[in-house]
């Protein structure tokens, strides 16, 4: 595009690729890096997107979560829009056939995916320094106000939540019965998904989640990477990585991991 384009994320569907920018959408094909399509979006966004059927979800600054249709003869219009208060700029969760959102001002919402219709709505205390995730049942939310929550997508109402002692700025992970988010204080936690009865706590670590190697997860700060025993919460393994910016692996289970240099390297390497 030109040196002043902000680049916000991307969605994967097959050999097509989304390319979002604040105003565009880039559709490339992975095999040709070819460009298929070049899209305004009908207001400037401001998270990475979601992809659901043919819709691009996005959030914007002004408070609006709206769908972008990707594909087809109508490609680049606007499928549905719905207004809330305050920014939204953490990438929304899917669950199931909804999506979730939560506006800097603390507002909690759940739309139709497809229709963009309400399913209900919440608040929590302040807005968000992380992204919400999703089991596939509840939207967990790590919140500025000293919280994590489990939010219902029918309805918005609270499953749970967990009081921490300041705000919670690690971006938190879900699989489908844990919860692992870092705790400050205290150290990463892993919860009880449908419950958030709290399992075990690494002391010391504050990290994310990223993946698993043999049944181990594999967990990042910034600066180390850690292997760690997924009933007992104990370190296995560390290593400190002063050159790296960015571990993730392409499955969460046993996955081959990318880990992207400062310097602009990305290095590949295989699980044994």
């Amino acid at each position: 595009s030109n040196y002043l384009t902000k680049f916000l994320g991307f969605a994967r569907e097959g050999n097509r690729v989304y390319v979002a920018s604040e105003g565009e959408v880039f559709t490339l094909d992975l095999q040709t890096c070819n460009l298929i399509a070049r899209q305004k979006t009908p207001r400037n966004v401001s998270t990475e997107p979601v992809l659901y059927n043919n819709l691009l979800i996005f959030g914007s600054g002004v408070g609006e979560l709206l769908a972008h249709v990707a594909t087809g003869g109508v490609g680049g219009v606007k499928a549905w829009g719905f207004l809330a208060s305050g920014a939204i700029e953490r990438k929304p969760a899917l669950i199931g056939s909804a999506v979730g959102a939560v506006t800097q001002s603390g507002q909690v919402f759940f739309l139709n995916a497809q229709s963009g219709d309400l399913l209900g709505r919440n608040t929590i205390y302040d807005g968000l320094a992380t992204d919400p995730v999703s089991d596939g049942h509840l939207m967990f939310v790590a919140g500025l106000d000293q919280s994590l929550y489990a939010f219902r997508p029918d309805g918005a109402s609270t499953a749970w939540r967990y009081r921490a002692g300041a705000p919670l700025r690690v971006q938190p992970t879900a699989t489908a019965d844990r919860v692992y988010c870092a705790i400050p204080n205290e150290g990463l936690m892993a919860f009880e998904s449908g419950t958030g009865r709290v399992l075990w706590t690494t002391k010391g670590f504050q990290g994310t989640v990223v993946g698993t190697n043999h049944g181990r997860l594999l967990a990042w700060d910034g600066t180390t990477a850690a292997l760690i025993d997924p009933t007992r919460g104990d370190i296995i393994e560390k290593a400190t990585l002063p050159g790296a910016a960015m571990l993730k692996p392409d499955a969460f289970d046993d996955g081959k991991l990318y880990v992207v240099s400062k310097s602009g390297v990305v290095a590949r390497f295989l699980i044994k």
